[in-house]
């Protein structure tokens, strides 16, 4: 009978162990899921990262040369890259689905102010034209 308590007592330590060193693992990786969560959306929003978007294999890039970085995403998998270390961080589903949403917010919004850019230039090239064609001509 002591030789069953024993064995049931060690048992349960190494349930205990085992689940400290599966809490310590996930905490280590949700610290940087979420950094690196912090790094994408901070470099999306940034005016000097280039965005771009693949639609046939779903990837997303970010590119920014000011700070040296490239990010690749796709399927909740992310790599970030500088110029001396390459890093590949897996996010959980519901980072992946909120950094996604983000990036493509961002590229809507920075549509948005591209079409209202040219759509201001060509209302202000359609007065010009409109102008001239109403001023008369001087014929000699």
């Amino acid at each position: 009978m002591r030789f069953i308590k024993r064995l049931v007592a060690r048992y349960k330590i190494y349930l205990r162990k085992l689940n400290r060193r599966n809490t310590y693992d996930t905490e280590k990786h949700g610290f940087n899921a979420k950094q690196c969560s912090y790094i994408c959306r901070k470099l999306i929003h940034d005016q000097n990262s280039e965005l771009l978007f693949a639609p046939i294999s779903y990837k997303i890039y970010i590119k920014n040369e000011e700070h040296g970085i490239f990010i690749t995403m796709e399927g909740g998998e992310v790599t970030i890259t500088n110029h001396t270390y390459s890093y590949f961080i897996k996010l959980n589903n519901e980072q992946w689905i909120k950094l996604e949403k983000y990036f493509f917010k961002e590229m809507e919004a920075r549509a948005m102010r591209m079409e209202n850019d040219l759509e201001f230039h060509i209302k202000h090239s359609l007065d010009t034209i409109y102008n001239k064609i109403n001023q008369p001509t001087i014929l000699s």
